[in-house]
């Protein structure tokens, strides 16, 4: 698009010098030509000149007789291609705007990143010479930004002087760092990844390149242990036996901690079936001379058939007593 602008004010300008000087004037259907027929193309800007300076040429050879006057190669002409060549070249400049990182500054952007707890363990899980774990997923706004800035600086001051800012950029506080994150993919078209190791990387950038992508550890010089010095225990020492460091979730733990705390399902049942065996219930049970139920019933029997005779006999003692 640019180089199309630049085109026709190009022609804009070869129409004025040639009216000025010869009185001639090139209709606009024949700059719209010109213009259509370099739309899109891949000719540097000098050769584009050339091209178009040898259209205006041909159209002016139809209607004069050629006259070395009427050449385009005249000062004006090469002023105006100078101009355009400068443009070019700044425009060749802007497209060739490069960054030189290493590993250890895309770990230091994604720390300055990391807005919550969560965030920064993932974060510290993906520093293989990083190894230590929050011990709080709860951390309010206040004890978050200690933390981010304790592991932040301590990370930073780890590194290498020789490979400490590898690219120049000067660059030192947390929000330099989140700042250069946020923006990269604006403000340059390639990065080079320079670790050290005497292999150097180069990638164009796109608008949507995520620069974790580029990042890889294994070939870092800088690869000893950091220990994190922590007064106030928000971090401790990976326990390697008793989590991953790569699905290390500092939430997760909390919950596992809080389960804990929690009665065992298991000791729960056993407890409520325990409750239920030591109520008491009332049984009757058959006398021990008898072996059916058939035996026991027949007993009831017979014991409800004299009490009900013993009762008659007692009314009518107690009617003749009476009259």
């Amino acid at each position: 698009m640019e180089k199309e602008k630049m085109l026709k004010e190009y022609l804009e300008g070869v129409k004025k010098d040639l009216a000025n000087s010869i009185g001639i004037s090139i209709p606009d259907t024949v700059i719209n030509s010109i213009l259509i027929k370099y739309k899109g193309t891949e000719l540097d800007y000098k050769d584009l000149v050339v091209a178009v300076n040898e259209d205006v040429e041909d159209f002016l050879d139809e209607v004069v007789e050629k006259d070395e006057d009427l050449s385009l190669e005249t000062v004006a002409r090469e002023e105006e291609e100078k101009k355009l060549e400068e443009l070019s070249k700044e425009e060749d400049n802007k497209e060739k705007r490069d960054i030189k990182i290493n590993d250890s500054d895309i770990n230091l952007m994604m720390i300055a990143s990391a807005s919550t707890p969560k965030e920064l363990q993932d974060v510290i899980n993906k520093i293989p010479n990083l190894n230590v774990n929050l011990t709080d997923g709860n951390l309010n706004n206040m004890e978050f930004n200690y933390v981010k800035n304790m592991i932040f600086e301590q990370y930073r001051d780890s590194i290498p002087e020789e490979l400490r800012d590898i690219g120049n950029l000067e660059l030192v506080e947390m929000e330099e760092y989140k700042s250069l994150a946020e923006n990269i993919n604006n403000d340059y078209d390639s990065i080079t990844i320079d670790n050290g190791d005497g292999e150097v990387r180069n990638y164009d950038i796109d608008k949507n390149l995520d620069v974790e992508e580029y990042k890889n550890d294994n070939d870092l010089v800088n690869d000893e242990e950091i220990e994190i010095d922590d007064d106030k225990e928000y971090v401790e020492p990976l326990d390697k036996d008793k989590y991953n460091k790569e699905t290390f979730d500092v939430n997760k733990k909390k919950k596992s901690e809080l389960e804990k705390m929690m009665p065992d399902e298991e000791k729960i049942v056993k407890e409520n079936k325990m409750e239920k065996e030591t109520h008491k219930v009332l049984k009757i049970k058959p006398p021990k001379d008898l072996n059916s139920e058939k035996g026991y019933t027949n007993t009831l029997n017979a014991m409800l058939s004299i009490i009900s005779f013993t009762t008659i006999i007692l009314l009518l003692l107690l009617y003749f007593i009476i009259n």
